[in-house]
């Protein structure tokens, strides 16, 4: 019997013993796959609430449509997808809200002049931009990689850099512009001079929460909840957990949590691992009476009282009725304050945005730590190092996904490089023990 072990609960957990599962013909025996979990729930910063007809999602609310691979497994699954609303994004700052037209982020001509119309920057800052936009053709293509903020400045200028674009990326990568890799604006884009195009978002009917449960369910993985995996043993040549030796072992855990457990095995990966930094996230979850809210999906903010964003959940995936609606407000981790401050904040917000106070009916406060990766300078080349130094350990991968994991189809994709991986190990390795094996019976 093949044994592997997956460490960690989460969607690459789930979806790396959904990916190796599907390659159970090629191994010449039984395969056994078993999945650490140490919450008490499967599926990490997947978090689906049902409330009568309505799903909402607490944690990650849907999936990148630009890699079309993600659509195509969801079909293989089964599972129904669901788009937001067609509205545009706006960006808010002191109670000032701005439509954004997605082409106003591409250094084009159309762009431009969108982008001078916001009343969000200044003349002097538009005078700035353009001058930025137009000379673009003529300054030195400079690919070095610097910070966001930098690379940003030098494009669009200060002003409409800490305004206007700042916010977008921040938004959808975490963390500030300060702190992320100017290789963010190539790698959401494909390209130096490209910017954030319309939505590609697409979620789930049945809530993202359904996406893990089918992997597991397809993966035959025999799942283990509130079992913490704190020691990693090497044993001949298979590897203990739990006390039970396994062939394989994938570490689907942030991480530090894997750097912490490759300590006494390759310090150098552990290292690589323990120094990679995560961005956190508090989100708040209204039910409110209906109000006017702005026609959009939602609002990007200047981080004011640590607010990134506003979802107006309703317009966004259509969850409404006559009696309520459903804001969620996205706040950079905030330990000194209560929910109840964080709740005041949301609503102060949203009239500030509206003209009228919201009545809160319920509220969900969620607080999550390590939420994502912090995507800064030098990302790649730490991720590259990782890869190689893990190489040291045969039978241990590590999903890319647990170190420059951008969002939940980079977590798929990671899940399913390594399952490809794993794969080809535990296949060689089957060849190669039972031929042992076979001498040994001669």
């Amino acid at each position: 019997m093949t044994r592997v072990a997956i460490i960690g609960g989460g969607v690459s957990g789930a979806a790396a013993a959904y990916f190796l599962r599907a390659k159970q013909n090629l191994f010449p025996s039984q395969l056994k796959i078993d999945l650490y979990e140490s919450s008490h729930r499967l599926g990490g910063r997947i978090f689906s609430e049902y409330r009568n007809s309505l799903v909402l999602e607490r944690g990650a609310e849907g999936l990148s449509g630009r890699d079309t691979s993600a659509m195509e497994l969801m079909e293989d699954l089964g599972l129904e997808l669901v788009r937001p609303a067609a509205l545009p994004l706006g960006i808010g700052c002191g109670g000032q809200f701005e439509v954004i037209d997605p082409e106003v982020l591409r250094p084009s001509l159309r762009g431009l002049r969108h982008l001078l119309g916001r009343r969000l920057i200044s003349t002097r800052g538009k005078l700035e931009t353009a001058l930025r936009v137009l000379t673009r053709s003529f300054r030195d293509k400079d690919t070095h990689e610097t910070s966001l903020a930098r690379y940003l400045e030098e494009s669009w200028g200060s002003e409409a850099a800490q305004r206007i674009f700042a916010p977008v990326y921040s938004g959808i990568y975490g963390g500030s512009a300060d702190e992320l890799s100017s290789r963010l604006a190539e790698r959401l884009q494909g390209g130096r001079c490209a910017g954030p195009t319309k939505s590609a978002l697409f979620s789930i009917a049945t809530g993202m929460s359904s996406l893990v449960e089918r992997f597991v369910e397809l993966s035959g993985a025999q799942v283990h909840l509130e079992s913490p995996i704190t020691k990693l043993f090497r044993d001949s040549d298979r590897w203990l957990i739990a006390d039970a030796p396994y062939d394989a072992v994938a570490l689907c855990i942030p991480a530090p949590q894997a750097g912490a457990l490759l300590l006494s095995l390759d310090q150098e990966a552990a290292k690589l691992l323990s120094a990679i930094r995560f961005t956190s996230v508090i989100t708040v979850l209204l039910e409110i009476e209906p109000i006017d809210l702005p026609e959009a999906s939602g609002c990007l903010m200047q981080r004011q009282n640590g607010l990134r964003a506003v979802s107006f959940v309703s317009q966004k995936w259509g969850h409404s009725s006559r009696s309520s609606s459903f804001v969620r407000g996205f706040f950079s981790p905030h330990r000194h304050l209560e929910d109840h401050d964080l709740i005041t904040l949301l609503v102060n917000e949203i009239e500030a945005l509206c003209g009228v106070r919201p009545r809160v009916i319920s509220s969900l406060v969620d607080r999550w730590e390590a939420a994502n990766p912090l995507l800064s300078v030098g990302y790649e080349r730490i991720g590259a190092r990782i890869s190689e130094a893990v190489k040291a350990l045969p039978g241990v991968f590590i999903p890319a996904g647990v170190y420059h994991g951008a969002g939940i189809t980079d977590c798929i994709n990671g899940a399913r490089r390594s399952a490809d991986l794993m794969a080809d190990y535990l296949t060689s390795f089957s060849a190669v023990r039972s031929d042992y094996e076979h001498r040994i019976s001669a």
